[in-house]
């Protein structure tokens, strides 16, 4: 499916957004190439299954993208990245402490439980009570500054059952140790909830909510990852400059709801965020995907990352956008826009996401299963998020001789565009 760039898609939602909300409508955005319009809930019901679309609900989202908005934020910092690793003795002392049977434990104990879906499934009993109490084990005895809380859904409007969920985002921060960087924040992202179908919006798919549903690629790999950075860099006495969290997203099934509530919150308090990494679906296939609109800051931090990729993996990591004419996008597949760093690219954060790239055909079904994980995939995945903290949180030991390496990259178009 061929897409306009992401600003384009943009200014047709908020042209649809500055609307009026009338009454018993939603804002629903179908197709890419068109504008979000209001509909009722029947209206929606009878739009065509169409696996090259993806329904989104924007009624919560209309207020926030004005014209003109991602500019000028109070919370946008210069966008600076060095042009290779600085802290290689760092990331490869810790790259080893990865545990393969750990991650493996992981995504069996999550895909265990009968669903994680973030409509029914939640609390003490379920994947939320197992993931929140995995995370106190893991900072048990860690010696640093750290604190765990959570972002639950605001109460639903009238009608909302779509886009509702009753899990908590969970939220693990680790502070920095360096001077005045209290507030900077560089954050590694997942989501635990899983489903069953792909489109919530089909009555048939809507009605097999309580079924089976084990997510184990998808993104049981993922959070296996993020708990595996978290125990590393928690009990290797590991000290960072910058703060950094780990943000277990819940809802990313249903329009990436709870992604946008933690973004909004972060808005809201003007968060100075260094990057984002996303990890959604990183066990299928071989191959390391970069996903993401790539758009000023965005881009840069995906040109880092693929920088991260090649000197700690060794790999070559494989590009899921590419550019032709004069600055058109087209989109190899839609999960760029559909996954969690899309929260926080409407709100013009830096953001990317790493993902498998191979089509595969167990998601949201009862066959997405443990034995169908690739888990040599999984561990690169682990060893480009440890690198990803440590090189942009900045090891608080680090001499003032590395730390005047930083090679900045320019962030003129020209220069991105010279990169691909």
């Amino acid at each position: 499916m061929t897409f306009k760039c992401l600003l384009i898609i943009s200014l047709m939602i908020v042209a649809a957004s500055l609307e009026e909300r009338p009454p018993g409508k939603r804002l629903i955005k179908y197709d890419m190439k068109e504008p979000a319009k209001w509909m009722t809930l029947e209206e929606i019901n009878q739009l065509p299954v169409d696996k090259r679309k993806t329904l989104i609900d924007l009624t919560r989202r209309g207020s926030d993208l004005q014209p003109g908005a991602a500019q000028g934020r109070k919370h946008e910092m210069e966008c600076k990245l060095p042009d290779h690793a600085l802290y290689k003795d760092t990331v490869r002392k810790l790259i080893p402490q990865i545990e393969k049977d750990r991650l493996e434990a992981v995504v069996q104990k999550m895909s265990s439980f009968h669903s994680r879906n973030a409509q029914i499934f939640f609390g003490a009993t379920e994947a939320e009570g197992w993931l929140k109490n995995e995370i106190k084990t893991i900072l048990a005895d860690f010696k640093g500054s750290s604190s765990t809380h959570f972002i639950a859904h605001p109460k639903p409007e009238e009608g909302e059952t779509w886009s509702r969920y009753l899990q908590d985002n969970i939220i693990v921060r680790i502070n920095g140790n360096g001077k005045n960087t209290k507030d900077r924040l560089v954050i590694l992202g997942a989501h635990y909830d899983s489903i069953i179908g792909f489109d919530i919006f089909d009555i048939e798919n809507y009605e097999k909510r309580g079924s089976r549903s084990p997510g184990a690629d998808d993104n049981a790999s993922g959070c296996a990852a993020l708990l595996e950075v978290l125990r590393i860099l928690s009990q290797s006495g590991t000290k960072l400059k910058y703060n950094v969290e780990f943000h277990f997203y819940t809802a990313k099934e249903y329009h990436i709801s709870g992604s946008w509530e933690v973004v909004n919150r972060y808005y809201g308090k003007n968060a100075p965020i260094i990057g984002m990494l996303n990890l959604d679906r990183i066990g299928y296939g071989n191959d390391i995907g970069v996903y993401g609109s790539f758009h000023n800051k965005s881009e840069i931090l995906g040109t880092f990352v693929k920088i991260l990729i090649e000197e700690y993996v060794g790999k070559k990591w494989v590009a899921k956008n590419r550019k032709v004419g004069h600055g058109d996008v087209i989109w190899d597949m839609p999960e760029i826009f559909f996954t969690d760093q899309a929260s926080w690219e409407d709100y013009s954060y830096p953001a990317v996401s790493l993902m498998e790239t191979e089509g595969n055909p167990h998601l949201h079904t009862e066959n997405d299963t443990i034995d169908h994980v690739n888990f040599e995939l999984v561990n690169d995945f682990t060893k480009v998020a440890i690198a990803f903290m440590v090189e942009l949180g900045e090891p608080a030991s680090a001499s003032l001789q590395m730390q005047v390496e930083w090679t900045m990259m320019g962030v003129s178009f020209v220069g991105i565009w010279l990169l691909y």
